[in-house]
């Protein structure tokens, strides 16, 4: 006598499948929630700022550092993260302080340049022409101005302390419910299930 035995292991090669992609789904979400809070970043302070100043605007950049198998850091900061670049933080915005940067002739450049937009806007509306613009930019000319001060500074460096401005605490505040939701072990399984699902597809039903 033959008895024949057929058990459905479907269920279970892809729960075995779903349980072999959650480093990739646990990597995913992370990756994911951070893509979409800097884009979030980004709208924030393009709606504080007409221009956001250019070390916050494009090169503002995000990178992910999984530590073990579930867990992981996420860096938020200037620079830009490209290939294995680190992300330069930009701590010193969010809690302010005291940054030391060089003098460049770029920066002279951009400081005679605030400069003169100062000028002009001191005079618009005025209504100078000829000898009197002249007379009014001998006077501004001769006034204590700090762009003027760091166009024609001697020293190699400036000391400046910065106010913090908590561009960043706030927005990923926000946004940290959704980051408890999609890291949760549901959410992550979800991630881990989609994928195995995708992959036993594509391999015509085998895991």
């Amino acid at each position: 006598m033959t008895i024949q035995i057929n058990v459905d292991m479907e269920g279970q090669r892809l729960k075995s499948s779903t349980l072999r992609a959650i480093p990739r789904a646990f990597q995913r979400n992370a990756t994911t929630w951070a893509s979409q809070t800097l884009l979030y970043i980004k709208k924030e302070l393009g709606n504080y700022f007409s221009r956001p100043p250019k070390e916050l605007d494009q090169r503002l950049g995000m990178k992910v550092v999984q530590t073990g198998p579930d867990s992981a850091q996420i860096l938020f900061g200037t620079g830009g993260y490209i290939g294995k670049q680190e992300v330069i933080y930009a701590k010193i915005h969010e809690e302010g302080g005291w940054t030391n940067p060089r003098v460049t002739p770029a920066m002279r450049r951009w400081a005679w340049a605030m400069y003169y937009k100062g000028f002009k806007s001191e005079i618009r509306g005025a209504g100078l022409r000829g000898a009197a613009r002249k007379g009014a930019f001998a006077t501004f000319g001769g006034m204590d101005n700090i762009f003027k001060s760091i166009a024609l500074t001697k020293q190699d460096r400036l000391h400046v302390k910065l106010q913090a401005r908590h561009w960043f605490t706030r927005p990923i505040a926000e946004r940290m419910p959704e980051l408890e939701r999609t890291m949760s072990p549901e959410g992550v399984w979800a991630t881990a299930a989609q994928l195995a699902s995708t992959r036993t597809a594509a391999q015509g039903g085998k895991a």
